[in-house]
């Protein structure tokens, strides 16, 4: 059964998506020959159009409090206090190709999912991933689908620690279970402690 902060912002998500559709480049003049889909290419640039249309639209949102990252490498990109509902969100946002082929993902850096989580206990981090495609004749329109996947760290079924690069790697589309934030972090200690120490 999904939360009624999930419900919120999965409504959000829906009518987001509707407007922030866009074209990389214009003119097409100065890509005749047209673009390659490349996802991380377009991923900030997608990223800023969502957090900057949220921000610019939040009373139309019953959004009461938007507040922005003051960093690119937080685990959380924005965080939002609807009107109706009077806890802070922090939200992940991430894009990611509909058709690309089904893979773990990058979620966050475990230190800093860690540290976050430890400095701010029971708090609501989300991950919210916005599924697109590459569309028109030069492949430059970027066409957001309604299919977005919304979840809580916390509450991810299966994940993996990867120890080359330190970061914390899901299926976006993994599954949400009941599980509190004393669960997770002990969770974390276990798959650690069955390879490289990520944490002390």
């Amino acid at each position: 059964m999904k939360s009624n902060y999930i419900k919120l912002v999965e409504a959000l998500s829906k009518k987001i998506v509707k407007k922030i559709s866009f074209d990389v480049i214009n003119p097409t003049s100065l890509i005749r020959y047209g673009l390659r889909p490349h996802t991380r290419s377009i991923s900030w640039l997608a990223e800023q159009i969502i957090s900057q249309h949220i921000k610019y639209y939040q009373n139309q949102y019953n959004i009461e409090k938007f507040e922005e990252s003051k960093t690119d490498i937080s685990v959380w990109d924005f965080k939002i206090r609807f009107k109706n509902f009077p806890i802070t969100l922090y939200i992940n946002s991430k894009i990611t190709n509909l058709h690309q082929k089904k893979q773990r993902n990058d979620m966050s850096s475990i230190k800093k999912l860690y540290s976050f989580l430890q400095n701010n206990k029971n708090v609501k981090l989300l991950y919210l991933i916005f599924p697109f495609e590459f569309k028109g004749k030069l492949g430059n329109r970027i066409e957001f689908s309604n299919k977005t996947i919304i979840g809580e760290y916390i509450k991810m079924k299966d994940f993996y620690l990867n120890p080359r690069n330190e970061h914390l790697q899901a299926f976006y589309d993994v599954e949400n279970i009941e599980r509190n934030y004393e669960d997770f972090i002990k969770l974390i200690y276990e798959k650690q402690s069955k390879g490289k120490k990520f944490l002390k």
